[in-house]
């Protein structure tokens, strides 16, 4: 089974991993002792250092620290289910797991592509898609939101659905 190392004992941890553990681990094998860490931004200041732009997203990852961290504020403002959290939660294991595997690309954009990849890897892909509108909708980073109207339309061509 898959390791993280839940710093808060979020309980969404430990059903992501219930839920999700043996899959990601037969495919991604050499995850099974690498030790993430998953943790709060209040309760884990000296964890939040690694990552200066916390603030503008809900969860965060550090890939090169094996870390994602949970903004709470921001992501009390956005009112996501259960599932679009685990949604959320794949998308930053998915660059952690891009990182590990040295197939990094260069651009931002692509980048997210790749981590929402792993979101539609677990079946969760209607999730990310809730996810990401209700982080348009909450205007968390408004930098951010003409990207995330990008990766919503790229999942609803992955499926073949018309569903923005």
């Amino acid at each position: 089974m898959m390791i993280f190392e839940n710093i808060n004992s979020l309980s969404i941890v430990d059903d992501f991993v219930a839920k999700y553990g043996d899959k990601i681990i037969n495919k991604y094998s050499h995850l099974k002792d690498l030790g993430i860490k998953i943790c709060i931004d209040t309760q884990a200041p000296a964890l939040l250092k690694a990552l200066d732009d916390c603030k503008d997203s809900p969860y965060m990852s550090n890939p090169s620290c094996n870390l994602i961290i949970k903004h709470k504020d921001t992501f009390n403002k956005c009112g996501f289910l259960v599932n679009e959290e685990m949604a959320i939660i794949a998308h930053e294991l998915g660059h952690i797991i891009a990182f590990i595997s040295k197939e990094v690309p260069k651009e931002q954009l692509q980048k997210e592509y790749q981590a929402d990849d792993f979101s539609i890897f677990l079946g969760l892909a209607d999730e990310l898609k809730s996810a990401l509108k209700k982080m348009v909708e909450a205007d968390i980073c408004p930098d951010s939101n003409k990207d995330m109207q990008k990766r919503i339309d790229r999942i609803c061509e992955i499926q073949g659905d018309g569903y923005k």
